[in-house]
């Protein structure tokens, strides 16, 4: 039942399902329903905190700016190690307000601002630091949406500021091989405590651009029947192919480390945590397609 035609983010059973329930609702996998099935996991998850934290301890920032921050833990990470004084999440998903608040309750120096910084018309922040945990540049799907974010973070930087973010090692796409076609079914409950079964699939197409599309779906027995299908639609970006794009956006590399995956199947796959450095001259790369 795969489907390779075009730009479709559904592919095997999760197509399917829409084919045969047109109406069901079709959401990210950062909001709503998928976002308390994430929770659990995302919640404790620390395995690209201690690369990000010896890079951001390199610049001693006071405003750190989390680009794509979902519930805040790379934040409270960096605030608990003392670095930085001011901390702003900057996130698209509405759910992730309402865990971002509940992390920090209680806590001054940080707010979450709902914002689409590919789509923002200028800085929304000025910032001595901006990190992305986990490898969100894979967000950025295509040139021009990574031609956005490098934008947006020289513009959100100070002079002389620093971005720090992680990419998979050159290497991986190759090993994303092993997961095309993997399924799996897990059981969580949701916001209303109700226990549920999500399933899981993921296909990788190197041919298109290393194309990663992750689909979930989780059916109901109440009124709202079927259930709602979910989506990741992501881009494997390497450390070479950013590497070659942040100098067109005045950003030189000063450090890097390493960060090793432990979870959702990558685990033991290498990570770059790159640390850019922002220049004074202004950026000059091009918006490509």
């Amino acid at each position: 039942m795969s489907d390779r035609r075009g730009d479709d983010p559904l592919f095997g059973p999760f197509l399917a399902i829409q084919r045969q329930f047109p109406g069901i609702p079709l959401l990210s996998y950062y909001d709503a329903d998928f976002f308390a099935y994430s929770r659990d996991a995302a919640w404790p998850q620390e395995w690209d905190v201690p690369a990000l934290a010896r890079l951001a301890s390199q610049v001693a920032p006071h405003t750190v700016v989390d680009v794509g921050c979902s519930d805040g833990r790379i934040l409270w990470h960096l605030r608990r190690r003392g670095i930085g004084a001011h901390h702003i999440g900057l996130d698209t998903s509405v759910a992730a307000r309402a865990s971002f608040e509940e992390r920090f309750a209680g806590e001054s120096g940080v707010d979450f601002r709902h914002l689409d910084v590919t789509a923002a018309a200028g800085p929304a922040v000025e910032a001595d630091l901006a990190v992305m945990g986990s490898v969100t540049v894979n967000s950025f799907r295509t040139h021009r949406d990574l031609d956005r974010l490098l934008g947006f973070l020289h513009g959100a930087l100070r002079p002389g500021g620093h971005a720090a973010f992680l990419v998979y090692q050159d290497h991986v796409p190759g090993l994303f091989r092993e997961l095309g076609r993997a399924m799996d079914a897990v059981p969580f409950r949701d916001a209303d405590g109700n226990r549920r079964l999500v399933w899981r699939g993921i296909d990788f197409a190197p041919e298109r651009d290393n194309d990663l599309r992750q689909n979930y779906f989780i059916q109901y027995d109440d009124d709202r029947f079927p259930g709602v299908l979910g989506l990741v639609r992501e881009r494997v970006w390497t450390t070479s192919e950013v590497l070659a794009a942040v100098g067109g956006h005045g950003f030189e590399l000063v450090a890097r480390d390493v960060a090793v995956v432990d979870d959702g199947g990558a685990d033991g796959w290498p990570c770059d945590a790159l640390l850019l450095r922002r220049t004074h001259r202004p950026p000059q790369g091009g918006t490509r397609t």
